[in-house]
């Protein structure tokens, strides 16, 4: 019964920074609101000490570059992304040029002012930037070709945001446009796209075709292989490969294409725009906006900031009518109303 009594208490506070006032209160009253107090000071303890990324804003230090459309195409869907989201991080973009090489140190600098949580290296030139100046601080990267190998060295974690559209999708168009397709070929660097090949190798199987991939280590070598690979295939499939996309690889390929009709797979419409068949690119916006996702991933748990991660969306399909034309084939009309055709 006597806890019912009311009882004066003078003002104290509490580990909340609170203040239970001389009003007249309950003793069960007077535990609620300290209990309640306290309860609020372990959270906002925990908070700081287990999971600082929930309570404040992070800095991220963007290193790119402004000369090359699809890099700012993949930025604007990244900070569009960045402003719609709930906690809002310190953004900074820096441009690191390798036409100038000698800005690179101010840029490093100016990034480590910022003390960044998390870098986001658009180019393969940002992620060599990041593995000298920065190889401590947490990478995501992407608009690369394959896999740089010291992209994944270091002692931070690195993620990969990759532009590869997976093979299978690809063949199935191919087979769609060209029924008679039995085998498709490829000229390949292992160093530079072998994870990419044998992914081919293995969606070609899957579809009942054969997959003729001819390795090679230079790009003088490539020009030999190219035309043996055309003497016994019905296509020709483009992988990210810097070895293989030379200007006088590519023209070769080009040239035995149109001379044997054996279509090329491109990999985006630049491709098809040089005389590919058709391609199926990356949406980069969207990848912009998957890069943020990843990023608020990341600084939740930086130890799952790892790997190569492939762009979930279906891609672009882009079709050279004029080549569709020079080799008899008939686009299906769902292609033609799910494609861009290019004239």
């Amino acid at each position: 019964m006597c806890c019912k009594q009311p009882v004066r208490l003078l003002c104290f506070k509490t580990l909340g920074g609170g203040c239970i006032s001389t009003q007249s209160l309950t003793v069960r009253d007077m535990m609620q609101q300290v209990l309640k107090k306290i309860s609020c000071a372990y959270f906002i303890l925990f908070c700081l000490a287990a999971a600082p990324h929930l309570c404040q804003a992070s800095n991220i230090a963007v290193i790119t570059r402004n000369d090359i459309i699809p890099y700012t195409v993949f930025l604007e869907g990244y900070t569009q992304a960045g402003k719609s989201a709930e906690q809002r991080h310190a953004i900074k973009i820096f441009e690191a040029d390798p036409r100038n090489p000698d800005n690179d140190k101010d840029i490093a600098g100016q990034v480590a002012a910022l003390k960044p949580d998390i870098l986001l290296c658009i180019g393969l030139h940002a992620v060599t930037f990041r593995q000298i100046h920065f190889p401590n601080i947490t990478m995501i990267y992407s608009m690369v070709f394959g896999t740089p190998g010291q992209a994944i060295q270091g002692k931070a974690p690195a993620l990969e945001l990759s532009m590869n559209i997976n093979p299978g999708k690809k063949i199935a168009v191919l087979r769609e446009l060209h029924p008679n397709i039995r085998t498709i070929g490829a000229v390949y660097d292992p160093n530079q796209a072998g994870d990419q090949v044998t992914e081919a190798i293995r969606e070609a199987k899957k579809q009942g075709l054969a997959f003729d991939a001819v390795s090679i280590a230079s790009s003088r070598d490539a020009m030999a292989a190219v035309e043996a690979v055309f003497s016994r295939t019905d296509a020709f499939m483009l992988f990210f490969d810097k070895t293989v996309l030379t200007p006088q690889v590519l023209e070769a390929i080009f040239t035995c294409s149109f001379r044997s009709k054996a279509p090329v797979i491109g990999l985006s419409e630049k491709y098809v725009n040089l005389g590919a068949l058709f391609a199926i690119e990356c949406d980069v916006k969207a990848l912009g906006q998957e890069a943020w996702r990843s990023t608020e991933s990341c600084l939740a748990d930086r130890e799952k900031c790892s790997g190569v991660k492939t762009a979930q969306e279906k891609g672009r399909l882009v079709i050279n009518k004029k080549i569709a034309d020079k080799m008899g084939l008939k686009i299906p009309d769902m292609a033609i109303k799910e494609g861009s055709l290019v004239k």
